[in-house]
């Protein structure tokens, strides 16, 4: 298990219980982080953090109400909260259907929208930058919004895949991933939205032009029908639309175990680019029994489900034509996993009802368990040993010094009740973690030591193959001695992990 490194918290005090968290991966220079946070009194706010010290706990926070529309976003609880890529916008949505962006600079409402029964939100990339998704929480529709559309017309495409509430979105190139509660993991091209948003905006035109009794204006000119380049964009968007599946890649559970999907993380590779996805490219989800579930790239639709969460195999087609399938599950959390992140293309970080924040290793045969993230102690101080409505918080080493093993953790098992996680969120540029746990302190926590000691166990790595590659070169005597170490050592390793807490696979 890995060591446990003294956590820097920093508790941020809200006006109500935290419902949802959002913090941006870039934020800018002036700042250490930005994010949105949402509350269950409908209260939708940015938080800031100065730069003016290293130390976490000892930054400046700031907390800005930032949506003054009483009838849209204050008549419900906040569902979801987002702030996009380059942190310049926030989308906030409500238990009443209500979808409101807000500018990040002055803190004053974009636009907003009636969805329904919203659930969750999602930015695009730079690609897309008009298209912003929505999830019901009811019905599994999937809904692409206008950004610069009046409410009115925002809704520009819906897709009604799932039949149950939709609980996540993420996406990774021209590819949107949707996880529901039904079990199952719709795959969809967003270039079909973008044509839905083409074909609104040419046939807007097109009213125009016939309101005005054909008379078109010198800035309507290159949408006139014949115009060289009008017939340029017409061949450009053929191109384009012949290159467009017609319908979305849908993956669903029929062969797993039943179970509901809350979370989802998409396992990117830092070193693959949008235009190329990496041949090891999966998505974990994490199930109301506790179960962390894969899926991954060019296994095809139907196919048996393997018996490890083993990588995929190297892709025999290309990216726009791969498909997508079930490979396998494991089990682990005592209750049910309520949130999942994504810390680099093999390890995950995990939030379940029981309050603990779990570090695990996806990539291999197997599932392990690498270390918990402290944050608990740091609220306990701030409630300055008052029992509150989930509980006690006590210190991590503590529940962990009351375990013999180290391994298995469970909350039943240390007598030990934290406040269940709801959500979490990273801040990948200044290593924050935010955690979101049914309470007025949120807590803020400094996980840079997880990056340096994945960065020192890749170093390591590489600097035991290149001594294992001279010691093979210079000595071929000592091969059968080696092989018959390495063989004991691994019998040993795979005898320990079968006692872990991540020990078995089905």
């Amino acid at each position: 298990m890995m060591a446990q490194a003294p956590s820097d918290v920093l508790v941020v005090e809200l006006p109500s219980e935290a419902a949802t968290l959002s913090l941006a991966s870039t934020p800018p220079t002036a700042l250490r982080g930005i994010g949105a946070v949402g509350c269950f009194d409908g209260t939708c706010a940015l938080l800031r953090l100065t730069a003016g010290s290293r130390v976490l706990s000892e930054c400046a926070y700031e907390v800005i109400p930032c949506v003054s529309n009483e009838s849209l976003c204050a008549a419900g609880a906040a569902r979801c909260a987002r702030i996009n890529a380059e942190a310049t916008s926030a989308a906030f949505a409500n238990a009443r259907g209500a979808v409101t962006t807000v500018d990040v600079e002055t803190c004053g409402s974009i636009r907003s929208w009636a969805c329904g029964n919203v659930s969750c939100v999602h930015w695009l990339d730079s690609q897309h930058p008009r298209l912003l998704l929505t999830g019901t929480g009811d019905k599994g529709v999937l809904r692409a919004l206008d950004l610069r559309a009046p409410r009115a017309t925002g809704t520009i495409d819906a897709r009604h895949t799932h039949e149950d509430a939709i609980s996540e979105l993420d996406s990774f190139g021209h590819e949107v991933f949707c996880c529901s509660a039904d079990g199952c993991v719709a795959v969809y091209d967003v270039r079909h939205f973008a044509r839905a948003l083409y074909q609104q905006q040419q046939q807007a035109a097109k009213a125009k032009v016939q309101q005005r009794g054909g008379a078109v204006t010198a800035s309507r000119t290159p949408l006139v029908k014949g115009s060289s380049r009008a017939n340029a964009l017409q061949k450009a968007w053929r191109a384009k639309q012949r290159k467009t599946p017609k319908q979305p890649d849908v993956v669903d559970l029929d062969y797993a175990p039943l179970d509901e999907l809350l979370c989802m993380a998409v396992m990117r590779n830092t070193s693959a680019s949008v235009s190329s996805p990496p041949a090891h490219f999966g998505i974990i989800a994490g199930g109301i029994s506790g179960r962390l579930h894969r899926f991954d790239r060019h296994l095809g639709h139907g196919a048996a489900p393997q018996a490890a969460l083993l990588p995929p195999p190297a892709p025999s087609s290309s990216a726009s034509s791969a498909s997508w399938g079930y490979s396998g599950s494991a089990p682990g959390h005592p209750l049910p996993v309520d949130a999942i992140l994504a810390l680099d293309e093999q390890t995950v970080l995990t939030g379940a009802a029981d309050g603990f924040v779990r570090v695990v290793q996806v990539g291999g045969q197997r599932c392990k368990l690498l270390g918990i993230v402290e944050y608990a102690h740091a609220l306990s101080k701030a409630s300055q040993g008052q029992k509150g409505s989930h509980g006690d918080s006590a210190s991590i080493s503590d529940a962990e010094a009351q375990d013999g093993d180290g391994d298995v953790l469970y909350a039943q098992q240390v007598q030990v009740q934290f406040p269940p996680v709801d959500a979490l969120s990273l801040s990948a540029g200044s290593a924050i973690l935010g955690v979101v746990a049914y309470s007025c302190r949120l807590p803020l926590v400094d996980v840079a030591f997880l990056l340096e000691s994945r960065d020192a166990s890749q170093s390591s790595r590489d600097t035991r193959s290149r001594g294992q590659g001279h010691s093979d070169s210079s000595n071929p005597a000592d091969e059968n001695t080696r092989d018959q170490g390495s063989e004991h050592e691994t019998t040993e390793s795979s005898s320990d992990e079968d006692e872990g807490f991540f020990g078995g696979l089905t």
